[in-house]
């Protein structure tokens, strides 16, 4: 098949775990919540926007000589990341009522195994890059973020307002390179294992996540 109907099946495939990503959200959201685990859950995410704009930041200069057009859009996805992280951080100061360094932000476990196969086992391959951080990750990020801004606390959702517009910028950077460089079926493959293996994980994660800080209440 071309590259462009892999990314139609591709994301097809991904719909039951989309759904899922919007539903555990919905469930997580539909109780209130104190402070305190307001705070835990931005810390987890604010992290998770700290090592996007670090580790991205990285991933730059392969892109140079390879594809000027996606130089050009990973350069401003590692500004996004690093504008979500100070929003982020912005807010945990404000509910923290004091300064907060970058040290004590504090993911769950399952958020460091999803940033070890997105960054350090997929993000050397070209097509495995854009599955795994574009489609297993930034798409799916996009369907938490449409229940955070419809439920979360004011100043949260105003956040994730500006957060999920890139987000689904950053997705259309995946579906882009996907779309130029999964020419083949061996390169579909690898891009279909990177991005389903990315989004079990990530949903794995968010579980865990939702789960640790509801059982703080």
């Amino acid at each position: 098949m071309t590259s462009k109907e892999f990314v139609k099946e591709l994301l097809k495939e991904l719909e039951p775990i989309r759904r899922a990503h919007a539903e555990i959200t919905e469930d997580f959201y539909s109780r209130p919540r104190t402070r305190e685990q307001t705070v835990a859950l931005l810390m987890d995410r604010c992290y998770r926007e700290l090592q996007g704009a670090l580790r991205i930041a990285e991933q730059v200069p392969r892109f140079v000589e390879a594809d000027r057009d996606l130089f050009h859009m990973i350069t401003r996805q590692v500004a996004d990341e690093a504008r979500h992280y100070h929003l982020l951080a912005s807010i945990l100061e404000e509910l923290l009522g004091r300064p907060l360094t970058a040290s004590e932000l504090k993911p769950v476990p399952l958020t460091l195994e999803q940033n070890r196969a997105m960054y350090d086992e997929y993000g050397f391959h070209l097509v495995e890059r854009f599955a795994s951080l574009g489609l297993g990750a930034e798409y799916l990020s996009a369907a938490i973020n449409d229940v955070v801004i419809k439920r979360a606390e004011p100043e949260v959702a105003h956040a994730y307002k500006q957060i999920n517009r890139d987000e689904r910028f950053h997705a259309k950077i995946g579906i882009l390179g996907l779309e130029r460089y999964a020419t083949t079926p061996e390169l579909q493959e690898r891009a279909r294992q990177a991005a389903l293996r990315t989004a079990e994980l990530h949903l794995r994660a968010y579980e865990q996540l939702f789960q640790a800080v509801r059982a703080m209440g």
